[in-house]
């Protein structure tokens, strides 16, 4: 986990990053590991808030981590009305097309 849990976060100013997340990221990094975001967006399916809200958020991730130093590789989001963490064989597809 990156940030604090929000019921249905859509919103910039609802984000609270964790402490000593960002520098954790930086050190794997710096490592030489290939950093990801897989999330689950289930309020999308639900019609709660939009794509774009998601991708503002995204953006606003990227945006605060990258002053850290910290880069992805890629965003990705599930937007399923069903509650459910993304399947291991999605993220490793996400991998391997990425290897690619």
């Amino acid at each position: 986990m990156l940030i604090e849990e929000r019921n249905y976060l859509h919103r910039v100013e609802d984000v609270a990053f964790l402490p000593g997340m960002a520098a954790a990221l930086k050190r794997l990094s710096d490592a030489g590991f290939k950093l990801f975001i897989v999330s689950n967006q289930s309020g999308v399916g639900r019609g709660y808030f939009t794509l774009a809200d998601v991708e503002r958020v995204n953006e606003h991730l990227r945006r605060e981590l990258a002053r850290a130093g910290v880069r992805f590789e890629k965003f990705t989001s599930r937007r399923s009305a069903r509650p459910a963490q993304p399947r291991p064989q999605a993220v490793a597809a996400i991998f391997v097309r990425r290897a690619r």
